[in-house]
């Protein structure tokens, strides 16, 4: 269930989408998978255990991991109730005084998130925002009374009390880093979730125009004015992307590796389209590839 909320902080925006926030699971692999926005999983109890790039996490209760956008990573297993939204920064119209929140805000996260980071902190308010959302999903609660205006609070200070954690640990002197997200309209941020979430199916940019409620050809201009691409060849570049990860790790872990699996889990039909689309976007074929991994000659 779509579930997105915007808070407002002086000059910044903060979507926050709660449509997967509950994610009830007694064990399971996740699929392999990247997002423009940041995400933050919760593990009030139990255990969960991610992999970010070559790295494994381990959350347990109280444990968040905040994932930066662009980053891959998967569920490897799960005993326990997990709780995750993820949330995109954009600065406001506001026109009043500020004191730059936007730009801190961003310039912070840039310079703390570059790779997936892992917190043990207690936020009191997380479990506030689970009984509020439990009523939401109509699972019994102690908080049947919840309205959008309590959700917003809780979230601002769940947000706040994450950012404090991240300006307390780390060396971010206030300087303002390059945003490279500025620039990301909601609509293309909406269309790389799309391939994100369904690359591995057989997504159609007709399903994806009806999925923002847009004509085929309003969705054909966004995505050649505001990402200078195409339809297929951002879905392919992601396909391979995810490819080029799964060889690496696997080539770093000394594990053996089927291609032509590679292919299929990424989302291409046969192995020979594969092939032609990993030689277009890299030069090399994936067997090449494989070998400067073993040499340590490629990095992802």
């Amino acid at each position: 269930m779509e579930r997105r909320i915007t808070l407002e902080m002086e000059d910044m925006n903060i979507s926050v989408n709660l449509a997967e926030f509950f994610a009830l699971s007694t064990g399971g692999k996740g699929k392999l998978h990247e997002h423009p926005d940041y995400e933050l999983l919760y593990v009030p109890y139990g255990t969960m255990e991610y992999t970010a790039g070559d790295k494994t996490y381990y959350l347990s209760g109280d444990s968040l991991l905040l994932i930066p956008p662009g980053a891959l990573h998967e569920q490897t297993d799960v005993l326990s109730e997990v709780l995750r939204f993820s949330c995109s920064f954009s600065i406001s119209e506001n026109d009043k005084l500020s004191t730059g929140m936007y730009k801190k805000c961003t310039s912070l996260l840039a310079k703390s998130l570059k790779e997936p980071l892992l917190l043990n902190l207690h936020i009191e308010e997380l479990s506030n925002l689970r009984e509020c959302l439990l009523g939401i999903y109509n699972i019994q609660s102690s908080l049947p009374d919840f309205t959008d205006t309590l959700i917003k609070a809780y979230l601002t200070v769940i947000l706040a009390k994450v950012m404090f954690e991240l300006l307390k640990n780390s060396n971010y002197n206030g300087e303002e880093l390059e945003n490279t997200n500025e620039n990301i309209t909601p609509r293309a941020m909406d269309i790389q979730r799309y391939i994100s979430v369904n690359y591995s199916k057989t997504p159609t940019i007709k399903a994806l125009s009806a999925e923002l409620h847009l004509s085929l050809r309003q969705t054909e201009r966004i995505i050649e004015k505001q990402m200078n691409s195409s339809f297929s060849a951002l879905l392919n570049s992601h396909r391979i992307k995810l490819a080029q990860h799964k060889i690496l790790i696997a080539a770093r872990k000394g594990k053996s590796i089927s291609f032509s699996e590679i292919a299929e889990s990424v989302g291409f039909l046969n192995y020979y389209t594969f092939l032609k689309q990993f030689k277009i976007y890299t030069g090399i074929t994936p067997a090449e590839y494989k070998k400067r991994c073993i040499r340590g000659e490629s990095e992802f």
